[in-house]
């Protein structure tokens, strides 16, 4: 989702976002402070044993822990935890090779971890900012399709999940039926089968609960948001957003982001819930 230049817009409400990495060797450490020099403040841990998440102060952005089998602290069970307890912080396991590999990639996986970094493969200068772009970009999608997964129909959520994974690919519905790989229609009807809410509104609410999140958990602008999720222009969003949810960007900053606009969509909801559905030509012809 992000790019490297939105990346300077940070991904905290501090100007700079907070990556703490875990274990990682000399060379590894090197690698990281080169890829993130300027764009996000780095905290090193020598062992897996210094990790103690009940003493965070700041919760990080991103948290990198280095796969090694020596370590005391088995991988995969601190993954689980951290995922557990720090839900807005990304995981990248960074490993020292593609075959030794103490812990199954599947299983970190399965624990949490969103991406890997793996030692003179993907693990220098853009790769590996691309990486945890891809790793931060995975954990907000994972936080605003499970909030919206308590507004919306499960017969809706595979549009939620193609709408959040691509949103500056999925901006109409023409888009979102390419990306499901089913015909307009399909779309409409799924959409009928739950509510009096088209697509197009549908796919617009989706976006605008992800721009709120960026607005409550980030310090991107307006301006760097629309740039992420391929809005035409900044003013195109801010007048999406002063439409549906009647509030301008700074508002939705201060007075709830992510959960103002999930209640704000529940009001939309129950609205069109009154409002009879259109009928159909066949319909009409048999009244």
């Amino acid at each position: 989702m992000r790019s490297e230049a939105a990346l300077h817009h940070g991904v905290t409400k501090a100007s700079e976002a907070l990556v703490i990495s875990c274990g990682c060797s000399a060379v590894q450490e090197a690698r990281l402070h080169d890829a993130l020099r300027g764009i996000a403040q780095l905290r090193s841990l020598q062992r897996l044993e210094a990790l103690s998440i009940t003493e965070w102060l700041d919760v990080p952005d991103l948290v990198i822990i280095a796969i090694e089998p020596a370590a005391a602290r088995d991988c995969v069970a601190l993954a689980r935890e951290m995922r557990l307890r720090c839900p807005r912080t990304a995981l990248v396991a960074y490993c020292s090779g593609v075959t030794d590999t103490p812990a199954s990639i599947g299983a970190l996986a399965a624990a949490g971890v969103h991406q890997f970094l793996f030692a003179d493969i993907n693990d220098r200068g853009c790769m590996l900012r691309a990486i945890l772009n891809s790793a931060r970009h995975q954990c907000v999608t994972e936080l605003v399709t499970s909030a919206l997964r308590k507004v919306l129909s499960p017969v809706l959520q595979p549009i939620v999940e193609a709408a959040l994974t691509r949103p500056e690919v999925v901006t109409d519905v023409s888009s979102l039926a390419e990306a499901l790989g089913v015909h307009r229609k399909t779309i409409f009807n799924r959409c009928g089968r739950w509510g009096n809410l088209g697509p197009q509104e549908l796919l617009t609410w989706i976006r605008l609960a992800l721009v709120a999140y960026l607005l409550e958990s980030t310090a991107c602008t307006v301006e760097g948001i629309s740039l992420q999720l391929g809005y035409p222009s900044p003013t195109a969003l801010r007048n999406t957003i002063k439409r549906h949810v009647g509030l301008r960007a700074t508002e939705i900053r201060r007075e709830g982001g992510l959960q103002l606009v999930l209640d704000r969509l529940r009001n939309r909801i129950r609205s069109a819930d009154t409002t009879p559905v259109p009928k159909s030509p066949a319909e009409l012809h048999a009244v």
